[in-house]
């Protein structure tokens, strides 16, 4: 059983500008996370949904699960 031991919690204090430097220099949620230094896992990638749908993130240069991202966003542009 994985267990994810670095969970990102409701105390830390990130702004839209945080997330906004996470998305433009990472390719894929887990990069976001990564950024952060965080584990990808479960809440982890709530948080970075929440984020990107918050603060309308640029996410169009993400690679992988393309027809999740524009299901979930509403990305209409074709790659």
């Amino acid at each position: 059983m994985y267990i994810c031991s670095k969970v990102e919690t409701m105390a830390t204090q990130r702004t839209g500008t945080d997330y906004e430097n996470a998305a433009k220099t990472s390719q894929s949620i887990a990069g976001m996370c990564r950024y952060f230094g965080l584990k990808p896992c479960g809440g982890n990638y709530k948080i970075m949904h929440k984020a990107i749908k918050e603060y309308d993130l640029d996410i169009s240069h993400f690679t992988g699960h393309e027809i999740f991202h524009r299901k979930l966003f509403g990305c209409t542009t074709q790659r």
